[in-house]
């Protein structure tokens, strides 16, 4: 008899890092850099937005020096990343890092002491922020309202947008199709996000600093921890609020956590940064999923994921992998943070959940990929993922029919795609049988149908206008050489084609 195959332990590698909890936040660094550190200082995105620098925690001995930790193993599964570090004096620390799925970055520490004593040890939980400036150019991004409440700490990630953030090239020359009709001043902003971080025990003592910029990396070196530790507690002087220099600042917040770790004893710590549209939302989340195991709940969770989707197994150990792993990311790349009103002007985006297209540059609600997700998502044991896919693009329709290609959290929508959503559309609806899924989304689609046969096919051909290589999803292709010999450099062409 064959054993039922749990799809986290089969999925599990030592080369892979990427988390997700299905909501708005992953971390998923396509090139990190400091996965050895505690904690997260590899980039994260909410939705669209970067985060760096959530936090990392740097550990103390009893001369406040920091305590050298060497990597011993690293192992990942879709639920956790987990690895090992030992101390020369007999320290030995396990880390799980995980997305909870109400969006808190957690890392649960789990320390053993199998050395010579007992120990006494601090842990600073650190995070540092590039400061926003209300006065400077378009594209800005940074932290503002940085402030003790309570037992955490919290900042608004604030960005503004420019008039057009998403490519170098000359506006005359961009490409990308039809541009939306939206007046992009409209989702300049600024715009926020809060972080709120802290622990599952209260600090002893906190601080927060603003210096200008240096080297970034998660270092002891190069934190404010050596001027601020004075005889094993962390000194808070008043945070200075006038900027005299012309230079940027980098905003250091810091909490102190002791440990008593007495010789053979086990002692967990879990720090996190929760990641909300609402301050209060992201302090009650950190707090409430700090007091329970978050590595219990994330696996949880993904275990309830991969039960809500078709079992399968077979003969052939690859197609089975590669089937597992793309049910792990479509969920890595779900939103599901049930719709906002952004200033009263651009209505509700992300009111339904959806499936971006990737991660980094390609964290955005693309429709020439939901086409695919449609079909995909319409196998689970819900068709809430795979309607939302469809009913968020609809929602951002324009009068004319025109479906915009690309949606964000706040910047300006883009683009064009042609793509094809009815087909997966009418799969979800004969599995899922939902008549009123159907009478919502057709005014929709025959819109689009009839953008399609008015401004796409004046000829009556049956055959549509090509305008930009990028609408197809098939840049540098030859095929656009035909049509124009300086395709290539993003002109507008016009060409028939089926896609």
């Amino acid at each position: 008899m064959s054993t039922r195959l749990n799809p986290l332990e089969y999925l599990e590698r030592s080369d892979k890092w990427y988390l997700g909890g299905g909501r708005g936040l992953v971390f998923a660094p396509p090139f990190p850099q400091h996965l050895h550190a505690l904690g997260f200082w590899d980039e994260a995105h909410f939705v669209d937005v970067r985060l760096d620098k959530l936090f990392t925690v740097i550990l103390l001995d009893e001369h406040d020096r920091p305590v050298h930790l060497r990597s011993e193993g690293r192992r990942w599964s879709p639920d956790a990343l987990s690895q090992t570090f030992v101390s020369d004096d007999g320290l030995r620390i396990r880390e799980d890092k995980v997305v909870t799925p109400n969006d808190v970055l957690a890392s649960r520490l789990t320390l053993y002491n199998d050395g010579k004593r007992n120990r006494r040890l601090n842990l600073i939980l650190w995070s540092l922020q590039g400061e926003f400036d209300a006065h400077g150019a378009t594209g800005n991004a940074g932290a503002v309202s940085a402030e003790r409440a309570g037992n955490l700490m919290t900042f608004a990630h604030t960005v503004r947008y420019g008039e057009d953030a998403y490519s170098d090239r000359p506006a005359e020359n961009r490409g990308w199709g039809e541009r939306s009709s939206s007046a992009p001043s409209k989702c300049a902003g600024p715009h926020s996000i809060w972080v709120a971080l802290g622990a599952n025990v209260p600090p002893q003592a906190w601080a927060i600093r603003a210096a200008e910029p240096t080297d970034a990396s998660p270092n002891w070196r190069t934190s404010f921890i050596p001027d601020l530790m004075r005889d094993g507690r962390l000194q808070s002087p008043p945070l200075a609020t006038s900027n005299q220099s012309t230079t940027p600042r980098m905003v250091h917040l810091y909490c102190q956590y002791p440990v008593e770790a007495d010789l053979g004893s086990t002692t967990i710590v879990q720090f996190g940064a929760a990641v909300n549209l609402d301050r209060d939302d992201a302090m009650h989340y950190v707090q409430n999923d700090l007091q329970q195991n978050v590595a219990k709940m994330s696996r949880e969770s993904w275990s309830a994921y991969f039960e809500s989707v078709p079992y399968f197994e077979c003969s052939d150990p690859y197609i089975e992998r590669a089937y597992w792993y793309r049910w792990y990311g479509l969920r890595l790349c779900t939103v599901d943070i049930g719709g906002h009103q952004v200033a009263g002007e651009m209505g509700t985006r992300f009111a339904h959940p959806c499936v971006l297209e990737g991660v980094g540059g390609f964290r955005s609600h693309v429709s020439y990929s939901a086409q695919a997700h449609v079909r995909e998502l319409s196998w689970m044991n819900s068709p809430r993922v795979a309607a939302g896919t469809v009913q968020g693009l609809l929602a951002a329709q324009e009068n004319n029919g025109y479906l915009p290609g690309h949606l964000y959290l706040w910047r300006h929508t883009r683009g064009f795609y042609h793509c094809d959503l009815a087909t997966g559309l009418l799969q979800l609806l004969n599995i899922s049988g939902s008549s009123d899924l159907a009478a919502e989304v057709y005014p929709g689609l025959s819109r689009l149908a009839e953008y399609y046969e008015r401004d796409r096919d004046r000829e009556d051909s049956h055959l549509y206008n090509v305008m930009d290589q990028g609408e197809t999803g098939q840049e540098y292709s030859s095929r656009y050489l035909f049509s124009d010999e300086q395709a290539d450099e993003w002109c507008k062409i016009t060409m028939k084609g089926v896609d």
